[in-house]
């Protein structure tokens, strides 16, 4: 910048606080103070330059010739305008201030012939090729006196011609002040803060200090011209305290001296909290007990030795403030009058505290409930007496402090010793039941002390059963018959381990009609063909009943006979027909009750051993004697024979065979075959042990081989076989027939006739072959006729 080059002088006389400052007029004013350069704009137009104590502040745009209006504004103040006509062209004009804190300034116009604070010292001379003259001059009042002065410049058209001044400011020093307003009282436990503020014209840094002060107070310097004083007074504080506070800015100081007054205020007390008081003990059921004092309770006494509460103020009065009580197993009391009267304290809490003295008059007690025994708590904060009133009650929540109250609880137990309780019968008994009903006693007791209890019945009917179940529970039961009709002692005794407790009464057992009962168990299936036989047998435990038996319900093959005295017959035999099953309803009725039997028979289906027809008269077959080939005739032709259907079978669809039992061999043999006559077997010796069977199979046949020049009848016997058991050609024993057997009960005879044939004579005699001559021949000769033919020779 073009100033640097000009500078003249820059003198700072400390001893006289004197300014000596160098102006470059033209193209930028400059200005020292204390050595620091600062800045605010001025600029050849209409807008202010503003300043706000720190930095610089440049504006562009100046116009050229003609007047303009300059303006200058510092830390948010207008400084008055002023004219000036401008001769030359500048890009940028810069007023630069030091760091005083400026508020205001003057304009002295000398060309007008003002005169004002500021005072030109050295004129300025000419320098360049137009003189400069000092046009005008700002004037800033801060004890003393400030100017700036700013001249006309001529722009040469390369440079600009300059003028410079010199002034002296006279600034005497200012002494500082506090600018705030002391704080003289305060209650006791209150916060004491005084907020220290001072100030220096000059703008000097300022140190503050506190040479006299309490030492519950805090002193802090901020080092900015501000202070704290600061602190909370006890009740140990109250009174009065001299306080002095001195601001300097290192030349000279200013003192502010005044007294604090600290207010003496309640103090709420304090309860020990640490210890558990316990009231006077009673025992369970103590409905009278005479209670606690509330002395006793916060107080040293040889049973509890605590002081609970304390209190800084002196001469303070003590009681306690009851926030709590447990009503859970009883009710809390408290009197004022030592006993005389008693009133429950309900329900309390913060906002509704029961308040009690602390004197011999007043008193706390509990009623327990019956049985009860254990431990219940009252709970309080203590009282100095400052507010509310005996037996009145108040709001703890707001506690400590100032208040009348502790701001710590403390709860105090009371015991209630147990003392044994007899045992008790929860239960009811039951004294009627209806015989045939069961009677169920269950059996509940209890013992408030929580002791084994052992439940016996000392006296008891026989039919009924007692169990102790181990756990105060028993049971009395069973089902009383007609016999037990009548009433009945009874005695329940429990027993704690120290007393016994009886339950004594009586039971009613009510006679009742008893319904008849079946006492026979029915017969639910019989085989076809076999007798069913049902005796059916009733009962009355009622004596003299008479009971009717009768059949709702049964099959028509079914014979029913009620006898008459209870007792009944079902009986026939199903056949065949009958194979199935019937629905049965047999009643039994004793004039008021009717009791059914129900049920089912069903009729097995069994084997029907098949029917022979022994009198048809069968004749098999024809053969000629000497046959001894025979084909023989078919199991199933001789079933047949004669269009005769020789075997029926009530089983329906059924196979048919014989089972042979006997054959004639007298005069021949009996023969078989089971493949169509391929090959034969001879019968041999049978019997009913040792049946032939042969089925109706057209490959089984049989046939008689006679012996030679036989003929006549033989016979082949047997029976007809259902083929249900046995096997075709093995052999079978049926000498168990009929019924339900695969053998008939009758047999039959077949026979097969031999026709004779004639047979040829026969010599029987032997010829003689041999003669003896001269002698005579002789030959018998004999002839046999089988058939006794008469011969012819």
């Amino acid at each position: 910048m073009l100033f640097l080059n000009n500078i003249i002088s820059e003198v700072y006389h400390k001893q006289f606080n004197l300014l000596y400052f160098t102006l470059w007029f033209g193209l930028t004013i400059i200005m020292w103070y204390g050595g620091i350069a600062q800045a605010a704009q001025i600029c050849p137009n209409t807008t202010y330059g503003i300043w706000n104590g720190t930095g610089q502040a440049t504006y562009s745009g100046c116009k050229t010739n003609g007047s303009s209006t300059f303006g200058l504004r510092i830390n948010g103040t207008d400084v008055k305008e002023f004219m000036d006509p401008i001769q030359y062209v500048n890009p940028s004009v810069t007023l630069v201030i030091d760091t005083g804190s400026y508020q205001s300034f003057k304009v002295v116009d000398k060309g007008l012939g003002y005169t004002g604070d500021c005072t030109e010292i050295l004129p300025g001379g000419g320098v360049g090729s137009v003189p400069a003259v000092v046009n005008h001059v700002y004037c800033h009042i801060l004890g003393g006196t400030l100017g700036v002065a700013v001249t006309r410049a001529t722009w040469t058209g390369s440079s600009f011609s300059n003028s410079l001044a010199t002034f002296l400011i006279n600034t005497p020093n200012t002494l500082p002040t506090f600018t705030t307003t002391e704080i003289t009282s305060i209650n006791e436990d209150s916060l004491y803060n005084y907020s220290i503020t001072t100030n220096d014209v000059d703008g000097d840094s300022l140190i503050i200090t506190a040479p006299t002060i309490p030492t519950w107070l805090s002193f802090t310097d901020n080092n900015n011209g501000t202070a704290t004083l600061s602190g909370t007074p006890t009740n140990n504080e109250v009174g009065s305290y001299n306080v002095i506070l001195n601001v300097s800015d290192n030349s000279v100081s200013t003192n502010q001296s005044f007294t604090i007054t600290v207010n003496n205020i309640n103090d709420a007390p304090v309860l020990d909290f640490s210890e558990t008081p316990i009231l006077t003990t009673i025992d369970e059921d103590d409905l009278t007990n005479t209670g606690t004092s509330i002395h006793n309770i916060i107080d040293s006494v040889s049973s509890v030795p605590l002081d609970m509460i304390t209190d800084v103020d002196s001469s303070a009065l003590k009681g306690i403030a009851v926030i709590t009580v447990d009503n859970t197993n009883g009710s809390w009391e408290f009197s004022t009058d030592t006993g005389s009267t008693w009133t429950a304290f309900g329900t309390v809490s913060e906002s509704t505290a029961r308040l009690l003295t602390s004197n011999a008059a007043s008193l706390i007690r509990f009623i327990p409930n019956a049985d009860f025994n254990g431990t219940v708590n009252i709970s309080f904060r203590a009282w100095d007496q400052t507010s509310g009133s005996n037996g009145g009650t108040a709001n703890t929540s707001i506690n400590d402090g100032i208040t009348a109250f502790s701001s710590n609880t403390e709860t105090a137990s009371l015991i209630i010793n147990p003392i044994n309780d007899a045992p008790i019968f929860t239960s009811t008994e039951i004294i009627t039941i209806d015989e045939d009903s069961p009677y169920n006693y269950a059996i509940t007791t209890d013992d408030i002390d929580g002791d084994g209890l052992t439940i016996t019945a000392p006296t008891k009917p026989a039919w009924l059963n007692f169990t102790d179940n181990g756990d105060g529970t028993a049971t009395l039961s069973n089902i009383p018959t007609n016999d037990e009709v009548g009433l009945h002692d009874i005695t329940l005794r429990i027993n704690d381990g120290s007393v016994d407790v009886d339950q004594s009464f009586t039971i009613t057992v009510v006679n009742t009609n008893d319904a008849p009962i079946f006492t026979s168990t029915e017969i639910t299936i019989i085989d076809e063909d076999s007798l069913y036989n049902y005796s059916v047998i009733t009962d009355d435990v009622d004596v003299g009943d008479s009971l009717t038996i009768t059949a709702l319900t049964k099959p028509s093959w079914l014979n029913f006979t009620d006898n008459g005295d209870g007792t009944a017959t079902l009986t026939s035999t199903p056949t065949n027909d009958e194979v199935g099953s019937f629905n049965i309803v047999l009643q039994v009725n004793d004039a008021t009750v009717n009791v059914e039997q129900s049920f089912t028979i069903t009729v097995n289906n069994t084997n029907d051993a098949p029917v022979l027809d022994f009198n048809a008269e069968l004749s098999l077959m024809t053969i000629n004697e000497d046959n001894f080939t025979s084909n023989g005739i078919s199991i199933n032709s001789v079933i047949d024979s004669m269009s005769l259907d020789i075997i029926t079978d009530v089983d329906g669809e059924m196979l048919e065979g014989l089972a042979i039992i006997n054959v004639d061999n007298s005069n021949g043999n009996w023969e078989f075959s089971t493949d169509t006559g391929s090959t034969w077997t001879a019968f041999g010796n049978i019997s009913e042990s040792t049946a032939r069977l042969l089925d109706s199979d057209n490959s089984n046949k049989i046939r008689f081989i006679p012996n030679a020049d036989f003929n006549g009848n033989v016979n082949i016997s047997f029976r007809a076989w259902d083929q249900t058991s046995g096997s075709n050609g093995e052999t079978a024993d049926v000498r168990d027939n009929g019924e339900s057997t695969a053998f008939s009960a009758d047999a039959e005879t077949a026979s097969i006739t031999i026709n004779p044939v004639n047979d040829s004579p026969i010599f029987t005699s032997i010829a003689k072959t041999v003669a003896t001559e001269k002698l005579e021949y002789y030959y018998d000769v004999i002839i046999y006729d089988l058939e006794q033919d008469i011969l012819y020779s």
